[in-house]
């Protein structure tokens, strides 16, 4: 689709600079623009809605164009962004479930990676991450049973275990924030749960990357899989598994209609401020009042501080090897040159 250009927005970053999403009861329209770079050449967007659909049965008797019409006319805030926008191919539209999940992915000589073994509603973009990790656990197990004539399913466990993590835990924060969506200040708790560890876990494999650069041993690489959490964001930190479970468990009783979305909100607030590994130079644990974030220099200076001196012991341990890799490739870097 292509839509009209509109003047930015006052701030350094405008708010339709990426993804765009516009949240509604148990679903959410996506916008992602094409054109928001200098060197950017395509004028189109991808647009897309999904949904509930027990809450949002298809209409019958429409076209797919006649039905994304039907969903904007019910929320006029997000049609008024479409004026003037013209589509540029045909609509898709399907009365499935998107959701879908394998109880197998591995066996003798065979392997069903990321979308063949399940998919879960796109909301947190996990497509590319989870068929990536798949690859690589794959990989090296493929080029070893090809050495050692053996495909057996026992060579594949970990990837199994990947797989499934991967589904599980995506779901869980989908789920926990597709319930959340009715409800601002729940929602503005499960958000900072999904937000507060991408950090760390970019950390994790970036930490890897620096010593596999230094000395060449993908051991460093493989060693990543000794965690006791496969297919979660940080697979190390318990922490992280321990606030991950307190905020479905809560929302999942909001949905049930045992507390009220305040009392979600207030346990799910003092579950991310009572998790010492929720950084605080991000703001996560400040006031519910604090609602952006932007990842300035100086920012992370004050992070990488904190997860090297004043951070429990795994971010800590996580901080103190990264910066220790950066030192060593300092030093070679001058040594090169």
């Amino acid at each position: 689709m292509q839509l009209p250009r509109r003047a930015a927005p006052a701030g350094r970053v405008p708010f339709h600079g990426g993804t765009l999403h516009h949240l509604i009861e148990r679903g959410w329209f996506w916008i992602i623009p094409f054109d928001n770079h200098k060197d950017s050449r395509n004028p189109m967007c991808s647009v897309g809605l999904t949904f509930d659909e027990r809450l949002y049965p298809q209409p019958k008797d429409k076209t797919p164009d006649e039905e994304f019409n039907h969903y904007l006319d019910m929320y006029p805030a997000v049609k008024r962004q479409f004026d003037g926008a013209r589509r540029v191919r045909e609509w898709i539209s399907t009365p499935d479930r998107i959701q879908y999940s394998s109880r197998q992915t591995v066996g003798d000589r065979w392997c069903l990676m990321s979308h063949a073994a399940g998919f879960v509603d796109p909301l947190y973009s996990r497509g590319l991450s989870n068929t990536f990790e798949v690859v690589d656990a794959l990989c090296y197990r493929v080029l070893d049973a090809l050495r050692d004539d053996d495909f057996s399913a026992k060579r594949f466990e970990y990837v199994e275990q990947l797989e499934q993590g991967l589904l599980k835990y995506n779901d869980m924060i989908v789920d926990s924030s597709y319930i959340a969506f009715s409800h601002f200040r729940l929602w503005n708790a499960v958000f900072r749960v999904w937000a507060c560890f991408t950090t760390p876990a970019t950390m994790r494999q970036i930490q890897a990357r620096q010593e596999f650069t230094l000395d060449g041993d993908d051991r460093h690489f493989r060693e990543m899989e000794n965690s006791p959490y496969p297919g979660l964001w940080w697979p190390d930190s318990h922490a992280f598994k321990h606030l991950l479970d307190v905020t479905h468990e809560t929302c999942v009783r909001y949905e049930n209609g045992e507390i009220d979305g305040d009392k979600a909100a207030d346990i799910v607030f003092q579950a991310i401020n009572d998790c010492e590994s929720v950084n605080t130079p991000f703001g996560w644990k400040d006031g519910e009042d604090h609602r952006f974030y932007r990842a300035t220099t100086p920012t992370m200076i004050k992070f990488m501080w904190w997860a090297s001196t004043n951070g429990p012991k795994e971010m800590r341990d996580l901080g103190r090897a990264m910066l220790k890799g950066v030192a060593k490739s300092a030093v070679r870097g001058k040594k090169v040159s």
